[in-house]
């Protein structure tokens, strides 16, 4: 084999790597073209918290004299997850926020910080900086459970209700899901990959989150109820996913999944029952599993299940939406 071969091929490999890092490249940030994301006011607000800087985006809809629903969304989504219920709780008179959580959506990517105590901190620290002060109605999906659990804990006095769905609470029910589990019952594969020690699962998905995140939206959804997130929806998604560093802090709360059971167990949380109003939203993939768990640690709770997978929001807004807003004016009604 000739010298000149040789450098001919490794110039052409070379060249291989470089245009291949070069399409893949990771923009900071780039606007969205989604028409429903155009629909609604976007704002941003800095926080402070623990000595690391973060700038929240959210969204904000309805009458600043309504009470206030904050929405924490699940991953691998943002604000954007809320997109058919956010209007009718504005128009039902909440005054509603959607927050895109720390190294979400189009917030900013802190190095760390990704546990559930210091992103509901985020939340909380963000709120006083609207001046914000009255009891709030925390909503709550997948990892906005984690975080929500946090804050319904820490500012309980600040807190009107509770809405969760799409997780149980983290512990060691949630935790020992096994990741080869028997055929036909469910894998937790994915966040078992994504919270592997980076880089490994940025390297691995890198170029790939398409392929990747279409196959965890078509496993986690209903196969009559997949058009809850249409192209327009999973491009929008895409677009998030593939910012620079986002699927690095992504992965980050998957990361700190046993660090969030240790903050709620030395911060007391599992032996402190909630006494507020709690609505466990189920969905027919976990069917029982997220009231179940919630039951444990709070004594005022109801729950009703509703046909979809994972993002039960969006495979059935109208149902889950009409069932929230029922259950929001009912406490609504009890605050008064």
């Amino acid at each position: 084999m000739s010298l000149i071969f040789l450098l001919t091929f490794f110039l052409h490999l070379g060249l291989s790597v470089l245009a291949a890092d070069y399409s893949c490249s990771r923009p900071k940030y780039f606007p969205s073209q989604n028409r429903i994301y155009k629909s609604f006011k976007h704002f941003s607000v800095d926080v402070r918290n623990n000595g690391t800087n973060a700038r929240l985006h959210y969204v904000r809809e309805g009458p600043k004299d309504g009470e206030t629903v904050v929405l924490i969304h699940g991953y691998p989504q943002s604000w954007y997850e809320w997109r058919n219920q956010i209007p009718q709780l504005a128009k039902a008179g909440y005054q509603v926020i959607a927050f895109d959580t720390r190294g979400q959506g189009e917030s900013s990517i802190p190095d760390d910080g990704y546990d559930a105590l210091t992103v509901a901190t985020d939340l909380h620290l963000a709120l006083a900086s609207l001046n914000i002060t009255e009891k709030v109605h925390i909503v709550t999906h997948d990892i906005g459970v984690w975080i929500g659990y946090a804050y319904v804990h820490e500012f309980n006095r600040e807190v009107a209700s509770f809405t969760v769905s799409g997780s149980p609470v983290p512990g060691e029910t949630l935790g020992n899901i096994p990741s080869y589990p028997r055929p036909g019952t469910f894998k937790w594969w994915f966040a078992s990959l994504q919270s592997e020690p980076s880089p490994f699962p940025e390297e691995l998905v890198r170029c790939k989150e398409r392929l990747y995140f279409n196959k965890v939206f078509d496993y986690l959804m209903l196969p009559d109820t997949r058009s809850g997130i249409n192209q327009e929806d999973f491009d929008e998604y895409i677009r998030i996913l593939t910012r620079k560093n986002e699927f690095r802090a992504g992965n980050d709360y998957y990361r700190n999944f046993w660090n969030t059971i240790d903050i709620y167990s030395s911060r007391g949380y599992y032996n402190t029952t909630l006494t507020i109003p709690v609505f466990a939203v189920m969905d027919t993939l976990l069917g029982s599993l997220v009231a179940d768990s919630i039951k444990e640690y709070a004594s005022n709770v109801e729950s009703q299940e509703y046909h979809g997978g994972h993002f039960i929001w969006e495979e059935a807004p109208k149902a889950t939406t009409a069932g929230l807003i029922n259950f929001l004016n009912r406490v609504s009604a009890m605050l008064r």
